[in-house]
This record gives structure tokens, sequence and C-alpha cells, in this order.
């Protein structure tokens, strides 16, 4: 350029200079925008992510997701809080938190020294109350016996008198032994009913004691893991206070919202499958549908729906296959993110109006 005479430099001296900073300008624009995008770009929504993962897994291809019958929540296992019936002491707590236990598996021991006492108490009144009835059945026996004595004495005075070997008073003396014979036998049948009745309700009272004594012995009403126990030996629980919280791993159910939209491919007992998070994207759970709610009701707000929980939805609850979770029963945990697919088949789908088919 210092070659080329001094007009020519003096013209396109100034052009060079205004395109070198029309590039700078440029790039530092660029520069600017790249830097305002980065810092102002936006977290993904819950469904955003849920989308996404729908998408990994193949399950929106070639389908919208208003229409699919997807949702998410959280696993939940069935929670059996036991209770005591009666108050008293804990002797002992057989098991603690996390030990897996057997259907009718004892739990925890209630004192029962107190009950076993009122018990042999009761036992001396029961065998007491048989032995009365055994006395009023015999009285009424004798009372049986008597009458019919007096009716066959009564009988032989009527005979004696039509011949004329008896007197008048005789035969009015026999007739009211037998009167009074036949009235014995009613008060001897009278006394063997409350005789009978004050067996059975000593019986029954045995029966009570029998009852709050198999109350002292807490069992397992499931197959299950426990979950929490409440108590410790020693401490003096009142009626009705909660002693182990049991769950369920063969009763495990997620609870979904989905749209009306949604609703019109959902039928009771359709097969679905069950996603937890964080499962690889090929494993999932066979389950079934258990459950539709028959009203529609407001979104709960943990729940994040396409259009942010802006419409009604219903509850559709999805229960685990139980023979699956027989196999993988410490493979899952109550509280765990998941999501839930409803399977369309043609068995299951419901027929669709010609306004939907378009």
């Amino acid at each position: 350029m210092f070659d080329q005479p001094l007009e020519l430099q003096r013209k396109t001296g100034p052009r060079i200079r205004f395109r070198a900073a029309l590039v700078a300008a440029v790039l530092c624009a660029s520069w600017l925008g790249s830097s305002v995008a980065a810092d102002t770009t936006e977290t993904p929504t819950p469904w955003q992510r849920l989308k996404a993962r729908l998408i990994e897994r193949g399950w929106l291809r070639g389908q919208t997701a208003e229409h699919v019958p997807i949702g998410n929540g959280r696993l939940e296992l069935r929670q059996y809080d036991l209770a005591s019936k009666i108050p008293g002491k804990v002797i002992s707590v057989a098991v603690r938190e996390g030990d897996w236990v057997e259907k009718d598996q004892l739990l925890v021991s209630l004192d029962s020294s107190e009950l076993k006492a009122q018990r042999e108490a009761l036992e001396a009144q029961v065998t007491v109350a048989e032995r009365a009835y055994a006395e009023a059945q015999a009285a009424r026996r004798k009372a049986a016996a008597d009458l019919e004595l007096a009716r066959a004495s009564y009988q032989r005075a009527q005979e004696l008198r039509q011949q004329k070997f008896a007197s008048a008073d005789q035969l009015d003396r026999a007739r009211t032994a037998w009167i009074n014979a036949q009235t014995a036998l009613d008060l001897a049948e009278k006394r063997v009913a409350l005789a009978a009745a004050q067996v059975d309700a000593a019986k029954a009272q045995l029966n009570v004691i029998d009852s709050k004594l198999a109350d002292t012995q807490v069992l397992s009403p499931i197959a299950g893991r426990v979950l929490k126990r409440y108590v410790l030996p020693g401490e003096v629980v009142p009626a009705g206070a909660t002693l182990i919280s049991l769950v369920d791993p063969l009763d495990l159910y997620i609870d979904i919202f989905l749209t009306p939209a949604q609703m019109r491919d959902v039928a009771l007992g359709q097969p679905a499958e069950i996603a937890p998070e964080g499962w690889p994207a090929d494993r999932v759970i066979p389950a079934r549908v258990v459950f539709v709610s028959p009203e529609a009701q407001f979104t709960p707000k943990f729940v994040e729906t396409a259009d942010e929980r802006a419409k009604l939805s219903f509850r559709v609850r999805v229960a685990a296959d139980a023979q699956w979770l027989a196999q993988h029963r410490d493979a899952l945990f109550g509280g765990l993110p998941a999501v839930a697919r409803i399977l369309v088949t043609e068995g299951t789908a419901k027929p669709r109006h010609d306004d939907d088919a378009r």
C-alpha cells in the first residue's frame, strides 16, 4: 500500500478503517448476545423434563403429549399401622425397623399378668356355675319323678273313690299332692334355665378375657417390612396407641392425574407400565389400572401437567403386578418418583367420536 501514489492512499485509507470498525462491532455484538442468552437461559419445567424422559423411552413417538395417557407421581406402598386394643405395659418388641416379617409373626407383647389372674377367677366362677347347673338338673329329675308318682296316686284314689273304698277327703289330698308336684317341677325347670344362663354368662366373661389376652400379643396381619416402631419395652401405652407400622411391598401403586383428553383411552382393569425415576429406559414394571375417579378435581399442586395445572383432571390409580413384586420385593421404595403409562389396545381403548377421529 505504501508503494501506491499519495492520492490513492488518501482515498482507500478511510474505507479500510471503516470496514475494520464494522467487523469489530459485529464481533462485539455477537459476543454480547451469546453472553446474555447464556445468562437468561430458563430452567426446564418439570413437565419439560418429564417429556424429555418420555421421548427418551420412546413413549411419545408418533403421538402428542396432550392425548397420551401418561402421568407422573410417586410410588406408594400400602401402610398398616398396628395399634393396641387394650392399655398395658410393653414387655417386649420382637422386631426392628427394616426387618422383614411373616404373616402372624409376633411383633409386640404386652403385660398379661392381671388378665391371667382375672381368667383364673372366672374359671372358678364357671366351675361353680356348672356345678349349680348339675344340681338344678338333678332337682328337676327328682321333681319329675315326684310328679309321676303324684299323678299315679291321684288316679288310684279316683278308682278307689268310684269303688267306695276311699273317701272324698283322700281324693282331695291326692289331687293337691299332684298339683304341688307339678308346681315343683315347673320351679325346678326355671332353676335349671337360670343355672344354664349363669354358666353361659361366666363362659362369656371368660371369652372376653381370652380375647383381651390375645390382644396382648400383637401379630403381623401381612408379610411385609417394618417401617417404624413407636414403643420400647417398659413403656405403658393406652388403648388405641400405634405400636408398629408395616408396609406391604406386594401392594405398590401410583396415583396419576390425567386430563379429560387423556381419559378417553383409560378404562378400569387396563394394562399399564410404571417407570421409576433413575431406572434404565428399557426397564419398566408391569401394572394395571385399579381405580378411576368418577369425578374430576383440581390437579394437586405437587403434580405438573402439560397445561401447568390450569384444568381439571381425573385421579387414576395404577397398581404394580403382584407376581412381579413378589420377585422384586426389595427393589422399590415408597416415595420414589415415577412415571406411569396406560397401555392402549384395541380391546381396552374407548371408541372415539367422529370429531375426535378427524
